[in-house]
């Protein structure tokens, strides 16, 4: 198989430029890591599976409305959810913490 060689490299026009821009928008997340996919991401599942039993748990009452032994409730079934899914899903108590405050932040 024989190269060809080329002293010279053909301008960058304005054209290719808005074809590169153009790529970018569509393809641009994929360069840096952020692949689309079909299947959800564990840790935002993990922190729905929280959200929502916690919810069930405490019902219609928000933290203003607990009585000191209504919150010491929530809050020490929030902890065993908490455990009990980190050590289902093997993630550290900092990844499972991150991933709840995304998908708080999200779901606002």
């Amino acid at each position: 198989m024989q190269y060809e060689y080329h002293d010279e490299i053909a301008p960058f026009t304005e054209d290719d430029w808005k074809r590169l821009m153009e790529s970018m928008s569509r393809h641009g997340s994929a360069l840096y890591g952020q692949w689309v996919t079909d299947n959800p991401d564990p840790l935002e599942e993990m922190a729905k599976e929280y959200v929502a039993r916690c919810d069930a748990y405490d019902g219609d009452l928000h933290a203003a409305q607990m009585s000191p032994w209504q919150r010491s409730n929530s809050n020490r079934h929030a902890y065993q959810v908490r455990r009990e899914l980190c050590s289902r899903w093997s993630v550290t108590e900092r990844q499972f913490h991150e991933a709840i405050v995304a998908y708080q932040r999200n779901r606002r």
